[in-house]
């Protein structure tokens, strides 16, 4: 299968302490952040990889290349101007000549297993199928409601109780959702999401893996202080 990468964002967050550089490509033990989820599909089987880039994508480009370096091969869906998650998941489905792909948000890891979620969405037929994590704090994030059956029901915002189960932010995309993107600036979470749940096309798989979001200063210097919590080195 193959995959896109979403890592147009600018990390506003971040720039008090990472500066001049793409949040993606935010140094982690003298590697981009954006390396160690490339190595991570990599060693998984995936080397066919869109990145979707905006935000100073040339130091992305330049850093990169075709991939080869990292055994994957590797295109670019360039953003002349913001089109949101959904917009640039729209673009980037386009250039690939596949059914379905995996879609990673380039400022999150996990341990996903891609082979069991690839199973689990093929089983499901479902439009889109999404990784979800038990969080012992999930009042930070949005959750998910996920049926026995594996059908996500609801999500909600962020609170305290409720549901513990987090997105990853690791989907597998069917091409059909090309049908639900208008054109222009789109939230793929809030706006292309939701509808797929209407249509009771959301499927969710509880993987019991390491989660990080480096977004915010204090769970980046985590992921850099210990990366090897989170990831599975080979």
């Amino acid at each position: 299968m193959k995959a896109i990468i979403l890592a147009g964002g600018s990390g506003m967050r971040l720039q008090s302490v990472v500066k001049d550089v793409p949040k993606p490509m935010a140094p982690v033990d003298g590697r981009p952040f954006l390396e160690f989820l490339i190595t991570r599909l990599v060693n998984s089987g995936i080397i066919e990889i869109v990145l979707s880039v905006g935000y100073m994508h040339e130091k992305i480009v330049s850093h990169f290349g075709d991939g080869s370096q990292l055994g994957a091969s590797i295109s670019y869906c360039v953003e002349s101007e913001p089109v949101g998650t959904g917009g640039a998941i729209r673009e980037s489905l386009r250039m690939l000549d596949a059914g379905e792909a995996f879609v990673l948000n380039g400022d999150t890891f996990s341990a996903v297993d891609t082979d069991s979620l690839a199973l689990f969405h093929t089983s499901s037929k479902a439009m889109v199928s999404m990784a979800v994590v038990p969080a012992a704090d999930a009042s930070r994030y949005g959750t998910v409601q996920v049926s026995h059956e594996g059908r996500v029901t609801s999500f909600l915002e962020k609170q305290a109780g409720g549901s513990n189960l987090v997105n990853t932010g690791t989907y597998i995309c069917n091409r059909s959702i090309l049908d639900l993107i208008p054109s222009g600036k789109v939230s793929f979470e809030h706006d292309v999401l939701p509808v797929i749940l209407s249509q009771g096309m959301l499927a969710a798989q509880v993987q019991d893996v390491q989660f990080i979001d480096i977004g915010i200063p204090e769970d980046y210097r985590r992921f850099c202080l210990d990366h090897s919590v989170y990831t599975i080195e080979h």
